[in-house]
């Protein structure tokens, strides 16, 4: 693991030099806070590097859901397969097979527009 002080070469590619600041009043500071959050982004910090870099573009969603909205879908769909094994293998007698590829698809769709957003 690198240490400080111990004179080897590192990479300039990652490191922030340059420093950049504002003073702002506490209301200005929650002005900017509610933007945020307006905005879609989990914190202020987030906000303002998004403005610096010039990507304020994020929809209003908060990623952390979309990643569990994400997995929860997984899940579904794992549940989907199961019954579906179920009903080829002949243990469920009652379903049909047009009732199983609806849900199936429905599931891929939307799970493949929270992947879209989470880009």
């Amino acid at each position: 693991m690198a240490k400080v002080g111990d004179g080897k070469v590192r990479s300039e590619k990652r490191r922030a030099t340059c420093r950049l600041s504002k003073r702002v009043t506490a209301s200005e500071l929650k002005a900017f806070a509610d933007r945020a959050k307006e905005a879609g982004f989990e914190n202020p910090q987030e906000f303002l590097s998004a403005l610096v870099l010039g990507n304020t573009a994020q929809t209003n969603f908060n990623k952390r859901d979309m990643t569990l909205i994400l997995g929860h879908l997984g899940k579904i769909g794992s549940n989907i397969n199961q019954i579906a094994k179920h009903f080829n293998s002949g243990k469920i007698k009652n379903a049909d097979d047009a009732d199983l590829a609806p849900m199936s698809a429905a599931i891929i769709e939307t799970a493949a527009a929270i992947r879209e957003k989470l880009k």
